[in-house]
């Protein structure tokens, strides 16, 4: 019954880290509840979050049996992770050809004066 109820006690306390935000404690929590669904849910809006939370967990051999939770988010996030990386992208090459082309504009105008 001790187990049990140490189990409840951190549901309830997860439920309230999340209804207030605090995700320190709500990655904390939901690691050891092994909560992949919080945590795909927290770390999809939040890349740098996630990058953290993996090579924390990558880098201590006291983590090691969490490795299998973070298998399964790698594998759920991956697909979320790329539309990331190629909208940053875009973003970036947008923002860099502006540049380039008023760079490119106003050289043609100068050269053919």
């Amino acid at each position: 019954m001790g187990l049990l109820q140490r189990r409840l006690d951190a549901e309830f306390l997860l439920s309230h880290m999340c209804s207030v935000k605090f995700k320190e404690w709500i990655v904390v929590l939901a690691t050891l509840l092994r909560r992949s669904e919080v945590l795909f849910y927290l770390f999809r809006h939040d890349v740098r979050l996630w990058k953290a939370y993996s090579i924390t967990l990558q880098s201590h051999p006291s983590f090691t049996e969490y490795h299998d939770l973070l298998n399964d988010l790698e594998e759920r996030l991956s697909s979320v992770l790329e539309q990331h990386r190629v909208r940053k992208a875009q973003a970036h090459g947008i923002v860099d050809l502006v540049p380039l082309t008023m760079y490119t504009t106003t050289s043609f105008f100068a050269a053919t004066l």
